[in-house]
């Protein structure tokens, strides 16, 4: 006998039939397999070993740091790349960079809506604001340490002072914050807008 609600391919991976919900023949049953699903253990691309379940979420620390000067910004971001080629376990888990233009509309949904007129006034005065996001990944494990290790991230970078922000959120809400800009384009009209 099988577990009720498993698909019928036994070689898929796990986190690849819960990805389309495991939808099977016997879902009339059981629901998908991943209503059945109580918690995993899942193994991280670092080899830490890591329980998700709906009271051990996964959270997300995000910062932007903003830049007026191209060579800082990317100074900064080849040193907080430099952690990963070391394998310090201080490194970040996500490192894109970003700029804002001054061009209407600016997109300043992550900022804070006290701190939005300095960013525009900022955007304004130099035309293009340099920006990197830094992200980290923790636990309830590892909820203790996450400060000092972004504290220990941000020593020495260049970013403008007082010009970073934190979001704390779960890793869920990081992963759909795509969703989340869509909708607010959408609610505008600005995703009919052809683009190449």
């Amino acid at each position: 006998m099988t577990p009720d609600g498993v698909v019928l391919n036994m070689t898929r991976l796990v986190g690849r039939t819960l990805s389309n919900a495991g939808i099977n023949g016997r879902m009339f049953r059981f629901g998908p397999q991943i209503s059945n699903v109580l918690e995993l253990d899942v193994v991280t691309g670092k080899g830490d070993l890591v329980k998700c379940s709906p009271v051990n979420n996964p959270r997300v620390k995000r910062l932007r740091l903003l830049y007026n000067e191209f060579s800082a910004f990317t100074n900064d971001q080849e040193h907080l790349i430099s952690f990963h080629e070391r394998n310090d376990t201080r490194a970040t888990d996500y490192l894109p960079g970003y700029i804002i233009v001054n061009q209407a509309p600016l997109n300043l949904s992550f900022y804070p809506a006290q701190y939005q007129p300095r960013i525009t006034s900022l955007v304004t005065k130099y035309g293009i604001i340099y920006n990197i996001e830094l992200v980290k990944y923790y636990d309830n494990n590892s909820q203790t340490h996450i400060n000092e290790e972004v504290a220990s991230l941000l020593k020495g970078l260049n970013y403008i002072p007082r010009f970073a922000f934190e979001k704390d959120e779960s890793y869920e809400e990081f992963q759909n914050r795509l969703h989340t800009t869509e909708l607010d384009l959408t609610s505008k009209e600005f995703c009919n807008v052809p683009h190449p």
